[in-house]
């Protein structure tokens, strides 16, 4: 994992501006690889629950067109 202290790292280590900032980005990759594995997660869930909603709700349809205009219908 990267360290989050770059600036004192830089100060420590008598780094230059360019590693410093390599240091940043590499914070910045390593937050965002983070963020993008979670949103991954996210959408596989909402994914999932849309499907079964789906499923759900075009199996209650077809009962109620059934029952309407089906055998179950009464008079």
């Amino acid at each position: 994992m990267v360290d989050n202290n770059c600036d004192q790292q830089a100060l420590d280590l008598g780094w230059d501006l360019v590693r410093e900032t390599y240091c940043h980005i590499g914070v910045l990759n390593n937050e965002m690889g983070g963020v993008l594995t979670r949103l991954d997660r996210i959408e596989d869930f909402v994914a999932l629950n849309l499907w079964i909603w789906g499923i759900v709700g075009a199996t209650v349809i077809a009962l109620v067109v059934k029952k309407m205009w089906g055998n179950g219908s009464t008079k």
